[in-house]
């Protein structure tokens, strides 16, 4: 570069100036960093370039977020301040995450910034959305650090930052307080990688491993320590020698992982992979990642057209890209990826976005035929940021809807007497355009460690969401949205018996798992002529009908308590029901029988039963046991 700042032709160099040496000597060559090849004035300046891109990236990686930061609490974060609250988290680092069954995810590291958050800040929403934003701020910061750290051109650096720091779905992992899950993982992977490009490789050990214990995406950054380090021109046996340290830290997080849970997979149940489900998968997930891969082919396109292209980082981005995303596939088997799930793209976008930075990583100074790729790369920021920046108040929004309907529940029961007997209520809705609005973790906001209610709101909704499952109420409901059970006038009723007792409340019991169980069947009577029963359950989070069935002659139907929790509706039992409820804490929930005419009018309904399980029970695994029951 000469004295007025313009990009100088390498030939121009004298075969003795350091910085031409520098440019031709692969990184690998300088396992110390690249201070001692440089003269003084000159690290100054690249210090001074360095500082300005990150400042430049961070301020940018900000503006999306901008007025968002007082948004309230929605979703998942009520549930889990309420569980971080109420249980040690020593437990996840043994366990799945909040000691779950169904749905297993080892996540200590993440569960712990909750909770020493929670400790010092409460469950002010402020300071916890904060290290959100830290972490979006710092990632984009490294991804432009790595860029620079391989001695890429500045526009280059910026360009790896951008991409990452106006990542159009960040209300998923910034917004929403939950979405940390997300933006600490990416945060610790990408930090890996840019220790693995430092003068002391084998600390990368350290980021590794917080990676791996935040998120199962996090042993993504095993590729970002190796194929960035073979990315910089290191030799198989220097790359096997540098990296090995993280590589052992990986493996044994995943060995731990695997003896935590139980299972090697873990995360959501899902079916086995198949040729059909990966062709679904793809088809859900080439969507939204369309537009950064089509821009990440014309980038490569262009660098080896005007040679600025740095091949190995192209590569390497590919691949780094392709291992982030590779968690995604269970949850896309189904071939639906949820716009409220497109936060988990964060990790493979991440990735690819230095496949698009090594496009133009020799491109020193903006002028020339970069001007036309700029026509490319400007409007292609643009859309990128205004989808960002729409993303974070959608969830924002989301977050102000869920208050709103939250402090509506507490003044339905405001003035009541304590009681455990909960009322429904129609107006916790789960998601929120495409944000999660209180789909989980709605009955926690109303409970501590937030301001316990006088008794219990549980959402009037199917648990599952199916809009096809959603059934009438035997007692009507009110002008604001809520079912009072115990309260209300209802149909003709049904009457439960066992033997010659009436039943009010059932509990469950080890027997009842198993093939042979004989107890004593339920008798309803009451039931009206051609009428239809079905068997409704309700918890704390929402209720699920079964399957309709005849109710037999004489108005009397007899069934086994053990064939009642393998009632399905076609997606989930009355046991899966239940299953699912006890998973995340609950210990009791209510049956209620309801019977139909031919018109699908409700005629007859029995009095809410109380279904209750000993915690015994779930400690000796009996959910486990139950796993048969879920469809």
């Amino acid at each position: 570069m000469d004295a007025t700042g313009c990009a100088v032709p390498l030939a121009s160099h004298s075969p003795s100036d350091p910085q031409r040496r520098a440019a031709r000597t692969p990184l690998a060559a300088y396992p110390h960093g690249m201070s001692h090849v440089l003269p003084s004035e000159d690290r100054t300046a690249a210090r001074s370039r360095t500082l300005v891109v990150l400042l430049a990236v961070g301020l940018l990686a900000l503006v999306p977020s901008l007025g968002t930061f007082h948004a309230p609490l929605a979703a998942d974060d009520g549930a889990i301040l309420g569980n971080v609250a109420r249980r040690s988290s020593v437990a996840d680092l043994w366990g799945p995450q909040y000691g779950l069954h169904l749905i297993r995810f080892w996540r200590p590291f993440t569960t712990w910034s909750w909770e020493l958050q929670f400790l010092t800040t409460g469950t002010e929403a402020l300071p916890l959305r904060l290290l959100n934003v830290f972490c979006h701020v710092a990632t984009a910061c490294l991804a432009a650090l790595i860029v620079l750290r391989l001695r890429g051109a500045w526009i280059a650096a910026v360009i790896a930052g951008a991409l990452v720091a106006l990542f159009p779905h960040q209300g998923g992992t910034v917004t929403w307080v939950a979405g940390r899950v997300d933006s600490l993982c990416v945060f610790f992977v990408v930090l890996g990688g840019a220790v693995a490009l430092g003068p002391r490789p084998s600390l990368a050990a350290i980021p590794a491993l917080l990676a791996c214990g935040a998120k199962e995406t996090g042993f993504s950054v095993l590729a970002w320590i190796v194929l960035l380090r073979w990315a910089a021109g290191d030799a198989p046996r220097e790359l096997l020698r540098r990296t090995r340290i993280p590589a052992l830290v990986v493996f044994a997080c995943l060995a731990w992982r695997a003896v935590a849970l139980g299972t090697v997979l873990g995360g959501y149940p899902s079916a086995p992979p198949s040729v059909d489900g990966v062709v679904r998968a793809v088809a859900a997930w080439a969507p939204p990642v369309a537009p950064l891969l089509v821009l990440a082919v014309f980038a490569t396109l262009f660098g080896w057209a005007t040679k600025r292209i740095h091949p190995r980082l192209a590569l390497a981005g590919v691949l780094i890209g392709a291992v982030g995303f590779a968690p995604m596939l269970p949850m896309l088997l189904g071939g639906v990826l949820e716009q409220s799930n497109v936060r988990w793209l964060l990790a493979g976008e991440s990735g690819l976005a230095l496949t698009v930075a090594a496009g133009f990583f020799g491109a020193r100074a903006w002028r020339g035929d970069l001007w036309i790729a700029g026509l490319v790369l400007v409007p292609f920021l643009a859309f990128r940021g205004r989808a960002a920046w729409h993303d974070t108040y959608e969830w924002a929004e989301a977050g102000r809807v869920a208050e709103e309907r939250v402090q509506a529940a507490r003044a339905l029961v405001a003035a009541e007497a304590p009681s455990a007997r909960p009322i429904l209520y129609d107006g916790f809705l789960p998601v929120w355009k495409d944000a999660y609005c209180l789909k989980f973790g709605a009955v926690d906001r109303l409970r501590a460690p937030f301001e316990p209610t006088p008794r219990p709101v549980w959402p009037l909704r199917t648990v599952f969401g199916r809009a096809e499952d959603a059934r009438p109420m035997s007692v009507a409901l009110r002008d604001d949205g809520s079912v009072w059970p115990w309260r209300d006038p209802r149909p003709a009723s049904l009457s439960v018996f066992q033997g010659d007792a009436a039943v009010e409340r059932i509990t469950l019991e080890e027997a009842l798992f198993r093939d042979d169980y004989d107890g004593a069947p339920l008798r309803v009577t009451g039931c009206p002529p051609d009428a239809f029963l079905e068997f409704a359950t309700f918890t704390e989070m929402g209720y699920e009908p079964a399957a309709w069935e005849p109710t037999g002659e004489g108005g009397e139907h007899r069934i086994n308590l053990r064939e009642v929790l393998l009632r399905s509706n076609g997606n989930v039992s009355v046991g899966g029901t239940l299953l699912t409820s006890a998973d995340v804490g609950a210990t009791r929930a209510y049956l209620e029988v309801r019977a139909f005419d031919a018109a699908g009018k409700i005629v007859a309904a029995s009095n809410w039963i109380e279904v209750t399980w000993p915690p015994e029970l779930v400690s000796k695994g009996a959910r486990l046991l139950l796993a048969p029951l879920k469809r």
